[in-house]
């Protein structure tokens, strides 16, 4: 388990590894037996598994299960978020839907995103190497995703409460990194650089409503 702002690297009996991120848990056995190595995840990590051909990675988060030989991927996957999603930056990876068996295959360069609403998946690109420096460096990647989701994971990581009253607001989605140790106050500044909200704060708690001049 990991607390809000807090991230460990997890060393798995096979010698993989998988680095959680805040407010996350992962269950695992404490060696793996049979002809599967499966892990449980609420929440998110980046993984970096190790090879063997004969018995497959899996990780179970919530609806999906990502089976993999070996490779090095992120998935993002907390509860209160509206999405699950999957970047894959080194092999192939398969999404499999557990409710209807349905697949997807991913290459180097994909993210996948698993809409919990509509069950549908939405596929789109990155640059591989560049999302992991970001993630080397603790930075923020953020791909095509709601300002909803966003907010969740600003508060995760650092420790606030973000109120947004708008659902239109909530529903906008950016592209943006951030790789210079901004505060939450410089990255919602930036996602703000329309002015079209107006942002409040008041200690850990931080208000966005829709600008006056919109």
């Amino acid at each position: 388990n990991t607390s809000a702002g807090q991230k460990i690297e997890v060393l798995l009996p096979d010698g993989s590894s998988m680095t959680l991120e805040p407010s996350s848990k992962l269950i695992y056995p404490s060696s793996f037996v049979g002809d599967e190595r499966k892990v449980f995840l609420m929440g998110a990590a980046y993984a970096d598994v190790e090879s063997d051909a004969k018995t497959p990675f899996i990780v179970s988060v919530g609806a999906l299960d990502i089976k993999v030989l070996g490779t090095e991927f992120h998935v993002n996957s907390y509860e209160q978020d509206s999405e699950v999603e999957v970047a894959l930056v080194e092999g192939s990876v398969r999404l499999i839907n557990k409710q209807d068996s349905r697949e997807v295959l991913m290459r180097a360069g994909d993210i996948v995103c698993y809409d919990k609403a509509t069950s549908n998946f939405i596929r789109k690109n990155f640059a591989a190497g560049y999302y992991k420096v970001i993630l080397d460096e603790g930075g923020f990647q953020f791909v095509n995703q709601r300002l909803g989701d966003i907010a969740s994971c600003l508060e995760r990581h650092f420790g606030v409460t973000i109120h947004i009253a708008d659902a239109a607001i909530a529903d906008e989605r950016y592209y943006a990194s951030f790789i210079n140790d901004e505060s939450v106050d410089d990255i919602l500044a930036v996602l703000n650089a329309r002015n079209f909200m107006k942002i409040t704060r008041n200690g850990k708690i931080i208000n966005i409503t829709r600008s006056d001049i919109y």
